[in-house]
C-alpha cells in the first residue's frame, strides 16, 4: 500500500540489508517528507532505523541485478556516492511510482544547491 498525501509519500517495500547488499530482505516502513527518505522498522517507530538525504542522491533507477528473483521482482536503486540501496516494491507500478518520487525530490534538491552554488559565485 503506497500512500501519498501532499507533502509525503510512504508505504512498505522491503530493503536488502549490508553495504554491498548481500544480507537478506528485510520488510521496512518508508516515507519521503522534506527532502529525506527515511527507513523504519516498524510504521509505529519514531527513529528511523536510517535516513537518505536528498541533496545525496545521485540516481533512482529500477535495479536489473535483483530482478530474477521471484520473491522480490520489483527491486529498484537509490544510489549515493558512498553507497547503492536496494529496496523492492510488490508491483511495478508501485516501484515506479516510489522512483519517480524520490527522483523528483532528488533532482528538485540538485537544482536548489545548483541555483544556491551560483548565486554565491556572484557575490
Amino acid at each position: 500500500r503506497l500512500e501519498m498525501a501532499s507533502s509525503s509519500t510512504r508505504g512498505w517495500l522491503h530493503k536488502r540489508g549490508g553495504q554491498d547488499n548481500k544480507k537478506g530482505w528485510k520488510r521496512r516502513w518508508c516515507v519521503l517528507y522534506n527532502r529525506a527518505f527515511n527507513y523504519y522498522k516498524n510504521d509505529s517507530d519514531k527513529e528511523a532505523a536510517g535516513t537518505i538525504y536528498a541533496e545525496d542522491i545521485v540516481r533512482v533507477s529500477p535495479s536489473r541485478d535483483d530482478a530474477k528473483d521471484s520473491a522480490y521482482p520489483f527491486p529498484f536503486e537509490v544510489e549515493t556516492p558512498e553507497r547503492v540501496y536496494l529496496f523492492c516494491a510488490k508491483a511495478k507500478e508501485e516501484r515506479d511510482e516510489w522512483i519517480k518520487k524520490i527522483g523528483a525530490v532528488a533532482v528538485s534538491r540538485s537544482r536548489a544547491s545548483t541555483r544556491t552554488a551560483n548565486l554565491s559565485q556572484l557575490r
